[in-house]
Formats: structure tokens, sequence, C-alpha cells
């Protein structure tokens, strides 16, 4: 992840400002914030019936060629008060050199629906986020749009290089596709694909990004597809998420689904594959619902060998996945200092390494399946602890054998005294 350090302009501002990122990318320490899902819902999550004040985008013959036109003019409409203002925009490819910036909570009121029943023939091309940290749609300091559906979101020109196993991104093109920051909040339809930005979805800073529906697609991401950051609150069931990578220098980053510093995530039903360090990555005590999901494996290097850990908590993460499917990655789930998974009804199946490792953290659930892994089944080091019940029947296959924990220390060295780990498997 990037840290950043923003200045944000008024409304209309056109110069290029950026986030400075720091160094310190592996660093990561949260403070936990759960909302309730009702405070997701914001102003104007439905589609309404046409009214004077919407206004139609179309490449050519509208009143509007460009959908931001359209938009900044809506934020300075007095009928906005009043009531839902429509942005229709027609099938076409639409270049958009600037944001759709907000932070008027008036916006909320604001709708941009393009072609709900073939999103792929509205195309906004975001051609300005090389080296700016521009975002697509970005609600900040309480701003809102009310709704985002039918089209497709894409960036252009962050990756300077791109290939089967890597992605390398331009210094300072760590915009997100759909982002809301400091109270900010983005409701999302649909019928939404959003493709080659660092973030595909970002929550940050208290920001909420709420897809009542569902249906959220982001692909070809730098460090996460689906994003929940510093309190932000980020709710997507049913989403899917495809590759996640940045190798420029420096730790390899990519998860298609992460929650940290304090974020809090909700992803039941989803689908992840080819991220680069994970599927679903839990850090820094952030929480994450993925019930249901389907981590289809990690994207391979250039041996052909898949990357990652399908479930990745870390430094007091906890999240709850019962019922996942987990597949193709190094290990299948990594937990360590201090972090928590419940893997009630998982399966855990085919990866290359062991399918369950409590590195210092700890695991619990039941009927849980780690079957036909490279490695063994279960494994606890460093103090770590996996307790899971009604579940040895169904772990077989494993190459390295059911499971295995390291010993406590003889206590000869003063520096090198630990206890045991735990394994129970019954």
């Amino acid at each position: 992840m990037k840290t950043t350090k923003t200045p944000f302009p008024s409304t209309n501002a056109t110069s290029a400002w950026a986030w400075f990122t720091s160094a310190a990318r592996t660093h990561r320490k949260r403070a936990a914030t759960l909302l309730a899902l009702g405070a997701l819902m914001l102003p104007g999550a439905l589609p309404s019936a046409a009214r004077a004040g919407d206004r139609t985008v179309c490449p050519t013959g509208c009143a509007f060629s460009s959908p931001l036109a359209a938009f900044r003019d809506a934020l300075g409409d007095p009928a906005l008060a009043q009531g839902v203002i429509t942005i229709h925009i027609q099938d076409g490819t639409y270049p958009v050199n600037d944001q759709f910036y907000v932070d008027n909570p008036w916006g909320g009121n604001i709708h941009l629906v393009g072609n709900t029943d073939h999103p792929e023939r509205v195309v906004l091309v975001f051609n300005n986020i090389a080296g700016t940290n521009f975002n697509g749609f970005f609600a900040t300091d309480g701003g809102r749009i009310g709704l985002i559906d039918g089209m497709t979101i894409n960036g252009s020109g962050a990756q300077s290089a791109h290939s089967a196993s890597g992605t390398s991104w331009r210094l300072q093109s760590y915009g997100g596709g759909i982002t809301a920051r400091y109270g900010g909040k983005i409701v999302v339809g649909p019928h939404v694909s959003v493709n080659h930005f660092y973030y595909s979805l970002m929550a940050d800073q208290g920001g909420i990004i709420n897809a009542p529906s569902g249906h959220v697609t982001g692909t070809d991401a730098g460090d996460v597809n689906f994003f929940a950051r510093h309190n932000g609150v980020l709710h997507c069931e049913n989403c899917t998420a495809d590759r996640a990578v940045d190798t420029t220098g420096g730790p390899v980053l990519g998860c298609n689904f992460m929650a940290e510093e304090g974020g809090s995530l909700t992803v039941n039903g989803s689908v992840g594959s080819n991220g680069r360090v994970g599927g679903l990555c839990i850090l820094t005590a952030s929480h994450a619902w993925g019930h249901d999901l389907h981590l289809l494996g990690g994207l391979p290097d250039d041996n052909g060998q898949p990357q990652g850990w399908g479930l990745w908590a870390t430094e007091n993460g906890y999240a709850e996945t019962y019922g996942s499917h987990v597949e193709g990655y190094q290990k299948g789930v990594y937990v360590n200092d201090g972090a928590g998974l419940d893997l009630s009804n998982d399966v855990i199946a085919n990866n290359v390494l062991a399918g369950v490792v409590a590195d210092g953290g700890h695991v619990d659930g039941s009927h849980v399946t780690s079957t036909n892994n490279g490695g063994l089944g279960y494994q606890a080091f460093h103090q770590g602890r996996i307790l899971v019940y009604d579940s040895r029947a169904l772990s077989v296959g494993n190459k390295g054998g059911l499971a295995g924990a390291e010993q406590a220390s003889d206590g000869n060295m003063q520096d090198d005294t630990y206890t045991a780990s735990t394994v129970v498997v019954e």
C-alpha cells in the first residue's frame, strides 16, 4: 500500500496535484473501527425517472459531450437541493482529463447512469492519472456521489510495463478508479467495471463505498482491487477482482481484497484471482467478512508457479470466511503476528505448500477441509495456534501429512526460549 498526504483542490480545480507517498510501504499500523451497515446506505441510492434537471451526454448532438462537464454543471445547479439529478450517458467512449471531484454533500443527489444492459458500451477513459495520483471518481471531505452505474471506468498511462507475471507503475500514479476519503460517500451500482487503476475501489480515511447490489468488477490493479483503509468502509458482495500486482521495486504488492489500519471490508460471495500477494488480506487491526468467497489462485511467477496466500491475516487483523473455497496459492492460509481467522466450513485445497499456517497467529473453526496440499494440512509455529473441530476426516491427501507444530525450546539459551505451538484437528 502507498501512504499519502493529500492537498485537496476546489471542486473545479484542474491544476495538477499529488499525493506524496512515503517509503514505508510495509509498515501498516491500524486502529479497528466497524460501522453499522445502515451507515453505508446513502441518499439517492436508487435511480429515478427523468426530470427537468437531468442532463444527457452523448458523443455528438447533445447538450453535453463530456460526462465530467455535465457532472460539474449539475454540482452548480440550485435544483440539486430539491431532488435527484440524473446524468444519462449514452453509448460511446469518453476521454476524461480530470477527476469527478466532489466535496459537496448534495452530490448525493447526482446519479451518473450509462447503459445498465451493456456497460461495456459506455467507456470513460481517464488519461491524466500518470504522475498526478488522480482518481476517477473522488468524494472527499463529506462529499457524496449518489450513484455510479452502467459504465466501464478505465485508467490509462499509470502502468510503465506489463507482463504475465508483473506490472510496473509510474511514480505518483496511485489513484483509485472510485475513491471515497475523509467522510466522502459513494454508491456504486451493479453494472460497473473498473480497470487499470492502482486501486479499483478505495474507501480511505473514514470514506464509505457501498455497492448495495454488488456485482462490481475490478481488474488489473496495482496494490489492491477492493480496499478499505484508515477506518474506511467498503461493502461489495458478489463482486469480482482479477489481477493485482506491483513489481516496480521494493516489496512486491498485490491483493484482490484488503482491509488495513482499521478498515472494514464486506465482500461475501466475491471472487478473487491473480493477486500476487494474496486473495483476501487483513492487516493491522482491520476486520473483514468474506463468507462464501472463491479465491482461485495467486498470480504465477515467470516459471508458472502460483504465488501468494489465499487468506492472509497479520498484525491483529481478523476475518470470518465461512464457507469459502481457497485453491491454487503458495499457501492456502497464512496467519501471523497475533491475527486470527475463523475458517468454519472452508475448503483449502491444492496449494503448493501447506494448507493452513499459523505463524504466531490463531486459526479456529469447524468442518474445515484442508486437502491435497503440497505440504502439511495444518502447521503452527512461533506460538501459533490452530483449533479446528469436525475436520480430521475432511483433511486428507496432504503430501506432508495432516499436521505439525513447533515444539518448545529447551530453554538453554536466554534469547531462544519459547513455548510450544498448538495444533488440534479433531
